[in-house]
């Protein structure tokens, strides 16, 4: 027995776990010649296929990833891909283009994402989910007015977290003592149907103190006609980040001055205006397209080490691909 046998052989499986990819991937690479199967020959009738543990390395050491991906870097923000290739644009965050399993893509370096959100999201953003409370039937910016005197407050967020009334007139009244105050909700936030529609229109407004702001006017709207099923809303200390799913609004609903506002403000999705009302959609359409059942099964596999929908996983992809064609 030569030398060359007497090294160190894994399965597909393990080879798999070392590079922490699908098994499918390890046999692609072998089709590709990335890695060289032992039995190459005879891998079928030994049920798998072994490789040189030493070998495996070297092609662990290359995958290496320079940095973290779009995709890796938009999940930690919260936002899309697209919302990163636009930050990369802008040049409010840097990346560097590398050659990563055969493809030129972008990669950004810990220290630059730590930096970036050092400065874009100086405050943490709060879970989207806590924008609204279902027992009180309450969410964040919701009108109230003063049972007597008419005056208008909204439901803020201060810096430590502590939610609190906003007067017209500038007072700021503790959550628990609004009532006290004199000042009721106009509206009660109740949950409604879910808009099968999955992808979200996109908006990102400044943190206003006037509560008759168009902005917080807009929310009214989205509270009583999409309702929180289907919102999603995060803040800090500069803007309010408002995801809600395509929903076409009666034009009595929606002003000039307030159309004008979220026109402004949107950095993702359209305004339409149909024949029924004022339309926001969102900036995705759907694809269907045919691919072979084993890249279907590779890709869920990839979809499921990384959390996410085939679906999603896909648009990431194709997203991805064609704004680094264009960048």
């Amino acid at each position: 027995m030569g030398q060359e046998d007497k090294k160190k052989q894994i399965t597909t499986k393990q080879a798999a776990e070392l590079l922490g990819v699908a098994e499918n991937t390890v046999l692609s690479y072998s089709r590709q010649g990335i890695l060289t199967a032992v039995n190459e020959k005879s891998w079928q009738i030994d049920n798998t296929k072994y490789f040189y543990i030493d070998d495996v390395e070297e092609v662990k050491d290359k995958l290496k990833k320079p940095g973290l991906s779009t995709g890796e870097v938009a999940a930690q923000l919260g936002v899309s891909t697209v919302t990163v290739f636009n930050y990369i644009k802008d040049g409010k965050l840097t990346a560097e283009k590398e050659v990563y399993r055969g493809r030129e893509l972008y990669f950004i370096k810990q220290t630059e994402l730590e930096r970036f959100q050092k400065n874009y999201k100086n405050m943490r953003s709060r879970n989207n989910k806590e924008f609204y409370s279902k027992p009180n039937k309450h969410g964040w910016f919701q009108l109230f007015i003063h049972e007597r005197s008419e005056e208008h407050g909204r439901l803020m967020v201060g810096e430590d977290e502590d939610y609190f009334l906003l007067t017209a007139s500038g007072n700021k009244i503790p959550y628990t003592k609004i009532e006290q105050y004199g000042f009721k909700p106009v509206y009660l936030i109740e949950r409604g149907s879910i808009i099968s529609k999955r992808k979200f229109a996109k908006f990102e407004f400044p943190y206003e103190n006037n509560v008759e702001s168009n902005i917080y006017s807009f929310l009214d709207i989205c509270y009583e006609y999409i309702t929180p099923t289907n919102m999603k809303m995060n803040i800090n200390k500069e803007k309010i980040e408002l995801e809600i799913k395509p929903y076409c609004f009666p034009y009595d609903t929606l002003d000039e001055d307030t159309i004008k506002t979220i026109k402004e403000y949107m950095v993702e999705g359209s305004i339409i205006s149909t024949i029924k009302g004022i339309y926001i959609d969102s900036e995705y359409d759907v694809l269907s397209l045919e691919i072979p059942s084993q890249v279907k099964d590779s890709l869920k596999q990839i979809a499921s080490e990384r959390s996410l929908t085939l679906e999603e996983l896909v648009s990431e992809i194709l997203v991805q691909y064609v704004n680094e064609k264009q960048y």
